[in-house]
């Protein structure tokens, strides 16, 4: 039997002796990474704090905006929203209120259901030829 720690033994047959060295590389590649998961856990706020500065400095050269800053819906273009031309332009059947608000059928469809759901408008007649009012 060959050593190769004081206190373990190899076992002669070779397929057990290499499951050994396997299990024992495997463990001792567990121990290191877990090793740098927590060093690298120690060094996140550090790393955050740089960031931080880093930010602040392309928010002073005007490169970046503040992380508090206004969110980019608040650019959002200015008039009615798509609901708000929606419920101006009721009653009306589907293909009249594209027609008349420009939106596609998709996003149409989802907010037609939406304003249904939130009971402010009803949708009356058959798929196709159904006329939306206000409720």
């Amino acid at each position: 039997m060959t050593t190769t720690a004081p206190d373990l033994k190899l076992p002669q047959d070779p397929q057990a002796a290499q499951a050994l060295q396997d299990y024992l590389a495997a463990v001792a590649l567990y121990a290191r990474r877990r090793e740098l998961v927590e060093k690298a856990k120690q060094s996140l706020p550090e790393a955050a704090a740089s960031v931080e500065t880093a930010h602040a400095r392309c928010v002073e050269l005007g490169l970046l905006p503040p992380a508090n800053g206004k969110p980019r819906a608040a650019a959002r273009r200015e008039g009615p929203t798509q609901r708000e031309r929606i419920l101006e332009a009721l009653p009306s059947t589907t293909a009249e209120l594209r027609e008349r608000t420009g939106i596609g059928a998709q996003t149409l469809s989802a907010t037609l259901h939406q304003l249904a759901k939130a009971g402010q408008v009803v949708g009356e007649g058959e798929r196709g030829s159904k006329v939306w009012r206000r409720a």
